[in-house]
């Protein structure tokens, strides 16, 4: 999380902030260091949400866990694997572009390898900064759901915020429930 924390700095406030400074990192035609980082904050994006009880990088997994999923030994397809707080299990493929004008693919971005070797998650995402998936990803995967530019462009200085909390307490803060008030009980 060190890197990603340096990323997160106080001028960090928008999708548009973070992704300047991942394509400044990035010097590699396959965009790795970008990814790699573009995978600490997808978790730090759903660990904001508070509607999941556990979020984990790949890496973090337990052998143990990796086979209770059916989860190849190395990552292949799987990125963070989320446990909801309705009991739910689901995979996350992230995928960063330097182009955020493109859509994934099933093949050539390998989003197969996300729904194919993985038999015991309840749902899967893709969480990217391209404008979208094609038309064969739709097709092979009906359930598939996406978090992609437009959602990250909607991102505030209040959620950056929140992130960088979660970066210092190690957790999310407990949100206030709102009060309803008269007219709205």
């Amino acid at each position: 999380m060190s890197t990603i924390k340096k990323l997160l700095t106080a001028r960090t406030n928008s999708w548009e902030d973070l992704y300047t400074k991942l394509i400044k990192l990035d010097d590699d035609a396959n965009h790795s260091k970008a990814g790699f980082l573009l995978e600490h904050f997808a978790k730090l994006y759903f660990m904001e949400t508070g509607e999941y009880k556990k979020v984990q990088l790949y890496e973090e997994l337990s052998a143990s866990d990796k086979k209770k999923y059916e989860l190849p030994k190395r990552d292949k397809g799987v990125d963070l694997l989320l446990h909801s707080n309705q009991g739910r299990v689901i995979a996350v493929q992230v995928k960063f572009r330097k182009d955020k004008s493109s859509t994934l693919s099933w093949g050539s971005d390998k989003l197969s390898h996300l729904i194919g070797h993985h038999k015991k998650i309840d749902q899967h995402f893709v969480f990217s900064n391209a404008t979208g998936v094609g038309k064969d990803v739709k097709k092979q995967a009906k359930n598939i759901q996406t978090i992609l530019i437009n959602d990250l462009l909607e991102l505030k200085k209040e959620h950056f915020n929140r992130y960088r909390d979660i970066i210092k307490a190690g957790k999310p803060k407990k949100r206030k429930p709102f009060t309803p008030k008269t007219h709205q009980a």
